[in-house]
Order: C-alpha cells, then structure tokens, then sequence
C-alpha cells in the first residue's frame, strides 16, 4: 500500500493481524505475524503450525467486516 494510505479494518488475535485495505471498490486483506527480533518488533508473511486458528479467526472477522460493507 501506499505511504499514508490507512487501513478501513484491522483484526487481531495473539500475534496475528488482518488488515483490509481498500482499492477503488473492492477489498483486499493483508495478513501479518508479529515477531519480536531482539528489542525489535517486526512483521512476517509466515505462520507457525500455532498461528493458524488465529489466522483463520482473524480471516473471519475480517470477511463478516467486508460483509457488512
């Protein structure tokens, strides 16, 4: 997305995030987990085995969002 663009929705469960941006008329998702690397906070388009019922929740959430738009 573009620098300054903010998102319409974010979804998060543990450290698994949804975002849904919009483009001219429809919506796309991001879907993003957090990982800390030293004092770092970062983001990762790769989950673990753990992550993927909170991707799945936070996927729903966002998918009902879009739903109701």
């Amino acid at each position: 997305m573009a620098q300054g663009n903010r998102p319409e929705a974010k979804f998060r469960i543990g450290l698994v995030t949804a975002t849904v941006w919009k483009n001219d008329n429809s919506f796309s998702v991001a879907l993003r987990r957090s990982y800390k690397d030293g004092n770092d906070w970062k983001d990762s388009d790769q989950l673990f085995a753990g992550d993927l019922l909170n991707a799945a929740k936070v996927l729903e959430r966002a998918e009902a969002w879009i739903a109701d738009q």
